[in-house]
């Protein structure tokens, strides 16, 4: 197995509640709070907070996105969700989502590393 190089001595615990939540841009009825940023390749963690009956659309981003739904029920395009759906959206895909209750999402951005064009470095482990 090929793995990178440790960069961290210890797994890092995150407390997401000691976050602040921010509005996105003029949009009412959301709110973001960034978790995380993570190396050069940019692997991000957000959560993102809808009010009750709000339709909002998170931004697009380039890369690969993980969504998982904390709490809150509604539709995004012609799906429901519930606590605990996931979403997987392409790079460049934009959702919109109408919450029936408020809800919250945890948001994963993944970049790849053909797409950021960095040097893959790896160390053998046996």
């Amino acid at each position: 197995m090929i793995n990178p190089p440790a960069r961290y001595k210890e797994p890092i615990v995150m407390k997401p509640d000691h976050f602040s939540w921010r509005p996105v841009g003029n949009k009412i009825g959301l709110e973001q709070r960034e978790i995380g940023s993570f190396s050069e390749r940019g692997t991000r963690i957000d959560f993102y907070r809808l009010t009750k009956d709000a339709r909002r659309s998170l931004l697009k981003e380039p890369y690969l996105r993980i969504l998982y739904i904390v709490k809150g029920t509604g539709t995004f395009g012609r799906h429901s969700y519930r606590r605990h759906t996931s979403i997987e959206l392409s790079p460049g895909e934009l959702v919109r989502f109408q919450s029936k209750t408020a809800t919250e999402i945890l948001a994963i951005t993944i970049p790849s590393v053909e797409a950021l064009k960095l040097k893959k470095q790896a160390v053998k482990i046996h």
